[in-house]
């Protein structure tokens, strides 16, 4: 199944995943801080054109940046074409479609752990 192919990635595939996601986190946190430093977040000064674009436009990284972080996991648990389609759905239309791929992995896997109870150690020894 497409889970697990992959989910059990090679050692290069981890490695380049890592290095995108560091690369993603550090663009993110660079892009952040340079609109805090001209366009301080405090006082609101939603009558200025330029600072609304500012953050209007930090918003839409952040989500992104956020939403690309859950794609990834939808990847690497669902079958090829339903997280594809739940990929599509989260980046086109955003948080509500985020929020029914959590509902529909509640009502299918009955949790959200990124792995199955029977694969985690702290579980299993737990229960023992």
């Amino acid at each position: 199944a497409w889970s697990r192919a992959f989910s059990s990635m090679s050692q290069r595939g981890v490695n380049l995943a890592f290095g995108f996601f560091l690369a993603l986190g550090i663009t993110i946190f660079a892009a952040l801080s340079l609109t805090l430093y001209h366009y301080p977040l405090f006082p609101l000064q939603t009558d200025r054109l330029d600072w609304s674009v500012a953050w209007l436009g930090m918003t839409v990284i952040d989500y992104y940046g956020a939403a690309v972080c859950l794609c990834a996991i939808i990847m690497a648990t669902e079958r090829m074409v339903p997280a594809v389609t739940w990929c599509v759905l989260c980046l086109l239309f955003g948080s509500p479609f985020c929020c029914a791929y959590m509902l529909h992995r509640l009502a299918w896997s009955r949790d959200l752990a990124l792995r199955s109870p029977s694969q985690d150690p702290m579980k299993a020894t737990l229960t023992k």
